[in-house]
C-alpha cells in the first residue's frame, strides 16, 4: 500500500506499475519511433533530392498524421462496444525491439500506457524536431 492509498488500497495502481516507469516506456518508445521515422524521411528526401527540407516537411506532415492518430487512439471506447478498437498485444516487431532496449525496464502490455498516448507523444517529438530544423537550423522549404 502505498501513502494516501487508503486503509483498503483505493487509489492504488492495479497494474502495479509506477507513473515513472510508465512514462520512461512511453517516452523511449515515442523517440524510437521518431527516431525511425527521421531516418526513414532522411532516406527518402535525400533519395529524391529533396533534402534537409524535404526531411523537415515530411516530418511535419508525419508527425501531425501521427498526433492526429494517436488522438484518435485516444478516445474512449463506445458503450455499445465490448472492447476497444486497437488492443494492446506488444507483440509486433517494433515493440519487441522497443522492450529489448529496455531490458529490464521493460514493462509488461498491460502495464504501458495505451499505445495512443504513445503514438500522440511520437508525433509532439516529430512536430518538435520539424521546429527545430527550422527554427535553430535554418532549414526552409
Amino acid at each position: 500500500m502505498s501513502l494516501g492509498a487508503g486503509v483498503d488500497g483505493a487509489g492504488e495502481d492495479p497494474s502495479g506499475a509506477s507513473l515513472a516507469r510508465r512514462l520512461l516506456d512511453t517516452l523511449v518508445y515515442a523517440a524510437v519511433l521518431s527516431l525511425v521515422v527521421f531516418l526513414a524521411t532522411t532516406a527518402v528526401s535525400f533519395a529524391i533530392g529533396a533534402g534537409w527540407g524535404g526531411v523537415k516537411y515530411l516530418l511535419f506532415v508525419l508527425g501531425f498524421l501521427a498526433f492526429g492518430a494517436g488522438a484518435f487512439l485516444l478516445r474512449p471506447t463506445a458503450a455499445w462496444r465490448d472492447e476497444p478498437i486497437v488492443q494492446r498485444t506488444g507483440r509486433t516487431p517494433f515493440e519487441r525491439a522497443v522492450r529489448l532496449l529496455l531490458g529490464d525496464r521493460a514493462l509488461a502490455p498491460d502495464q504501458q500506457l495505451p499505445a495512443g498516448v504513445r503514438v500522440f507523444v511520437a508525433g509532439v517529438i516529430m512536430l518538435a524536431v520539424s521546429f527545430v530544423m527550422e527554427s535553430v537550423f535554418g532549414v526552409v522549404i
